[in-house]
């Protein structure tokens, strides 16, 4: 067993940076926005579950797939939240056509698939809205990494493709974006078309334009009885022009959501060069134009260089300002909601007043029926009736109050969650700004605890790398929820819940599997409720980040005296 620190990993502040940016609107004017947002929301359901393959699925997103939306009902919609090693948040307003969804994420190689980043946090971000009888769509990926780290490539949302491959749906940006039929630059009435399209503010895409010979100009080349080369020819130009058309949908496919593909055939290379003064250009060569919005610069790459210029393509929204139109995504969405339930709030409160009384009412009325009945013994038919309707009426209040009161709680568990996050923003403001401020700030909380060692840590160098703010949101989680979990009867959804309204990033609490026979640093001395100071074992540690270990804190738990005794911090034990 070591019982020393493993070598400080320099971890530095956090940077934060989008890597994928885009907006489009349902592109099938035959759908109703109100089905193509059921769409899109199955949509985006189906692909979570694709994700979650071969872990338990949550019942919220237990849902039809997209193809069977006349069977869901508005309602059947619902916000819900997940939180386990990543956070799922999801806003759903049907009737004012809001949806929106959000996944936050360790890095556990989920970017193309390869190594997994030490620290690093991915968001993902997708959200729909109705305005003006159109179904706006948004996407975004975030980033957030140590400074040191070589910022993360591009991964477009697969959803994207499926909503543009599904005939119900599709996706435009003035254009559609996957028309392998409207690819074929075909004469210079379509190079016009194009030339309004790169200077509309509304584009946010670039071209990507393959240049290719079609031999336009080899008639004037040929003998004078060369009949049979003319015929030749003009095979071996269908030839290439039907080679070009068939990568047509292939290469729709591959830029969807990153870039408008076009191919432009030989004769009209001059037409073309005049029009966007690309300067010359070959055969062969592929041209890369960004939209006048983002400033129209134009670079020309061999074909052959496609690792060069898809790589371009695939980066060119990250540092862009993307404009999104009236698409809000999570914490926007959640926003809107609050303030529109807070406007009918009172109301609901005022009606469940006003139906308690009712209930009251009806329930003397039957009482009073009944003694009427008791007292007549037999009693009339019209008294038994009138006593059956009253029952009825009693019925159908009591299912109102059922109703309201689950409508109040739900009103009631979002103010908590307001109110959660106001007093957040509140302690924020009296966060120490140096690592060796910590320990005294944290004397005034209830639960948390430093142990002596705890305070030598973060004396220590190695602390100093790892970013503060990630620290100070660990001990406030510890303090404020946790412990409520732990001390206080909170239950595991409540905790959950509250923590991914507060924090948005997923804090896990696991034993550390320190074994007894551990020594050093992995040890502290405490006095249980037996009165005697006894070394033990830093049992448990709370944790962020995987493969590296963005940060550890280590600590003990007293439940008798509900403190959480930490021992250890930010960096990981070797035993």
């Amino acid at each position: 067993m070591n019982d020393q620190y493993t070598s400080a990993v320099k971890l530095l502040k956090t940077n934060k940076y989008n890597t994928y940016q885009f907006f489009g609107i349902m592109a099938n004017a035959a759908t109703r926005p109100e089905d193509g947002l059921k769409i899109a929301a199955l949509s985006c359901l189906s692909w979570l579950r694709k994700r979650l393959e071969g872990n338990t699925v949550p019942d919220c997103l237990k849902m039809p797939e997209e193809d069977r939306y006349d069977d869901v009902k508005n309602e059947d919609f619902r916000s819900f939240n997940i939180t386990d090693e990543y956070i799922i948040d999801a806003v759903a307003d049907m009737e004012d056509g809001i949806w929106a969804l959000r996944i936050i994420e360790n890095d556990l190689g989920a970017l193309g698939g390869g190594e997994a980043v030490p620290g690093r946090t991915i968001e993902s971000n997708i959200a729909f809205r109705i305005i003006d009888n159109r179904l706006q769509c948004a996407f975004r990926t975030s980033i957030s990494d140590k400074e040191d780290v070589e910022k993360a490539g591009c991964i477009r949302f697969s959803l994207i493709k499926e909503l543009c491959l599904n005939p119900l749906f599709g996706l435009k940006q003035i254009e559609k974006i996957y028309d392998p039929d409207n690819m074929d630059v075909v004469n210079e009435e379509r190079i016009n078309e194009l030339f309004s399209l790169y200077r509309s503010k509304d584009n946010q895409l670039p071209f990507i334009i393959y240049a290719y010979d079609d031999f336009s100009e080899a008639s004037d080349t040929l003998s004078p009885g060369g009949i049979i080369q003319s015929g030749l020819l003009e095979l071996k130009k269908e030839s290439i022009r039907k080679n070009v058309l068939s990568k047509a949908e292939p290469y729709a496919s591959r830029y969807a959501g990153y870039a408008r593909p076009y191919f432009l055939p030989k004769r009209l290379f001059e037409k073309f060069s005049s029009m966007f003064s690309t300067g010359s250009f070959t055969s062969d060569d592929v041209l890369v134009i960004d939209p006048k919005k983002f400033g129209g610069s134009r670079k020309i790459y061999s074909y052959e260089d496609k690792s060069s210029y898809r790589d371009y393509i695939g980066n060119f929204t990250r540092e862009k300002d993307i404009d999104f139109k009236d698409v809000l995504f999570v914490e926007e969405a959640k926003i809107l909601v609050e303030q529109k339930n807070e406007n009918y709030k009172s109301d609901i409160l005022a009606q469940l007043d006003e139906t308690t009384r009712s209930l009251e009412s009806i329930r003397s009325k039957v009482s009073r029926t009944e003694r009427i009945n008791e007292y007549h013994k037999e009693g009339s038919t019209d008294s038994n009736r009138e006593l059956q309707k009253a029952l009825e009426q009693l019925q159908k209040k009591e299912n109102e109050i059922i109703v309201l009161n689950r409508e109040n709680g739900i009103l009631k568990n979002r103010i908590r969650r307001m109110d959660d996050y106001i007093s957040f923003i509140k302690r924020k403001e009296t966060r120490p700004s140096q690592h060796n401020e910590i320990a005294e700030w944290i004397t005034s909380y209830r639960y948390v605890v430093f142990d002596r060692k705890a305070i030598d840590c973060l004396n220590r160098n190695d602390a100093e790398n790892v970013d503060i703010d990630v620290i100070c949101d660990s001990l406030d989680y510890l303090e404020h929820l946790y412990s409520q979990y732990l001390f206080e009867g909170m239950d595991k959804e409540e905790l959950n819940d509250r923590s991914s309204a507060i924090y948005h990033r997923p804090f896990e609490v696991t034993p550390s599997g320190i074994p007894i026979s551990a020594r050093g640093e992995c040890k502290i001395k405490y006095i249980f409720e037996d009165g005697i100071r006894r070394e033990y074992p830093l049992d448990w540690h709370l944790k962020i980040g995987n493969h590296g270990e963005l940060i550890r804190i280590y600590f003990i738990i007293d439940k008798q005296n509900k403190k959480i005794v930490i021992g250890s911090l930010p960096n990981h034990l070797v035993y």
